[in-house]
């Protein structure tokens, strides 16, 4: 995710913080306690620290006809989400980052990130290029009318996954199908 180095004279170093949150259970009961190191992307410089930060998610009316799709011609729907999506992405540009406070880092030394973490401004547009790289992979492509709808058509069978960043809607008329991409997913992320 990063490693330490003497800050490079010359170069702006973006600030970080921790974000805590307690996960809770439907009955309200606390189910864990979660901690993520976020970037203050907010000091980033356009051309800079980055070039893109643009993301398509699915529009909410290609979700809309996906799900009358299925209704018409029941199809099997399935949703899957993806764990600590920006740590995905692989970030072309050099960021340095301030160690969070308690991070164990000896003093004037800061932090190169290597994956886009949350926070940073082109976190979501690492993260779309990677998942679309894998979907390719694995025979799907994205339409021209919604690059977030992905599409793979084999022996007379249509897969669909529609993308809203970390969530994935997959219908397909066989459910092997879904099984099967959800684990090549899975080996990915």
């Amino acid at each position: 995710m990063f490693r330490s180095f003497k800050c490079p004279k010359g170069w702006k170093v973006v600030g970080s913080k921790w974000v805590f949150y307690i996960k809770q259970g439907p009955d309200r009961a606390i189910q864990k306690y979660k901690a993520r190191v976020v970037a203050q992307g907010f000091t980033q410089i356009e051309g800079v620290d980055y070039d893109k930060t643009f993301v398509p998610v699915a529009k909410l009316s290609s979700l809309q006809a996906i799900l009358a799709i299925t209704t018409e011609y029941n199809l099997e729907v399935h949703q899957m989400d993806i764990k600590s999506t920006y740590l995905n992405g692989e970030l072309e540009e050099e960021i340095f980052m301030k160690p969070p406070p308690g991070f164990d880092v000896p003093n004037g030394m800061v932090l190169r990130l290597i994956k886009a973490i949350y926070g940073t401004k082109q976190g979501g547009h690492v993260w779309y290029n990677n998942i679309r790289t894998t979907l390719e992979t694995m025979g799907y492509t994205h339409t021209e009318s919604d690059h977030a709808i992905f599409v793979h058509f084999q022996d007379d069978k249509v897969s669909i996954i529609a993308l809203y960043i970390d969530n994935f809607t997959m219908a397909c008329e066989d459910l092997a199908v879904i099984e099967r991409d959800k684990e090549e997913l899975k080996k990915h992320y």
